[in-house]
């Protein structure tokens, strides 16, 4: 498979598997906990998605609206 379109799965992990350790560590813990536990497993996510792919994936930003930018 080619290295810069890792599987499916492994792309919904590395995705989803932040925001699941966050909420099962709330309902077990409190949420300073849950927020630590959120942030090391983004930082694994981030590292393991950068072995697999050998780059870090960025959130696309999109154009301001054109409500919400004046062009004056």
């Amino acid at each position: 498979m080619d290295k810069t379109r890792p599987h499916p799965l492994f792309k919904l992990a590395t995705e989803l598997g932040p925001l699941i350790v966050f909420f099962v560590a709330n309902a077990k813990y409190h949420l300073f906990a849950a927020t630590g536990a959120f942030m090391v497993a983004v930082v694994v996510a981030m590292v393991a998605s950068y072995v697999v792919t050998r780059h870090v994936p960025m959130m696309r930003s999109s154009p301001p609206s054109s409500s919400s930018y004046s062009a004056r």
